[in-house]
């Protein structure tokens, strides 16, 4: 895999705008289109479909974008979508992608795992998404959904903690296994374990 040159140069400004998006959705879908229905891709590119466009990502501009993930509970996804929608127009945020994944498993301790569905969405780095973000950690909250904490990095820890019911717990291990805190991360620090 190549990797990003962190000296490139990027635009100042997101270029994944209302009209941009529509433009390049209806390009994907029209090359998708006439391609074979069936194709052997590797598991990495099946994870991360977008990760070697380097222009998808650059088009975000020099500020980027935040990656909200959240794991829905089956029987909440429906009644979610519909509160998403809402606040999506009513902070009217590009999204550059979403995708939807089944998941099962059993959640312990801050693992993004579960029995639900995935949802993820790709935002510019603004002060709009920022507030519309904030809002999505209350809905995800209300529908007793976890957003994945190592994709979103603004998550405070108070949400974190209201969402992973076994935090407490977690912590408590942490601190009988290194009562002085000898050994920490920024996310550690970040989410107060």
């Amino acid at each position: 895999r190549e990797t990003l040159d962190s000296g490139r140069w990027l635009p100042p400004y997101n270029a994944l705008n209302g009209l941009s998006l529509r433009l390049a959705n209806r390009a994907y879908q029209f090359i998708n289109g006439s391609l074979k229905k069936e194709a052997l891709i590797g598991v990495y590119d099946m994870f991360f479909p977008f990760a070697s466009w380097q222009a998808y990502i650059d088009a975000y501009g020099s500020k980027g974008f935040i990656e909200h993930q959240v794991l829905i509970p089956s029987e909440q996804i429906f009644a979610y979508l519909s509160e998403f929608g809402k606040l999506h127009k009513k902070f009217d945020v590009s999204i550059g992608l979403a995708t939807i994944k089944m998941f099962d498993g059993e959640q312990r301790f801050l693992r993004f795992v579960g029995k639900g569905i995935s949802f993820a969405i790709h935002i510019a780095a603004n002060a709009k998404a920022l507030a519309f973000l904030d809002e999505l950690d209350r809905l995800d909250i209300n529908h007793q959904s976890i957003a994945n904490i190592i994709k979103d990095s603004r998550v405070p820890g108070s949400v974190i903690r209201e969402q992973y019911k076994e935090f407490d717990l977690m912590r408590t291990m942490i601190t009988q296994h290194d009562p002085d805190r000898l050994f920490s991360s920024a996310l550690s620090r970040r989410i107060g374990l």
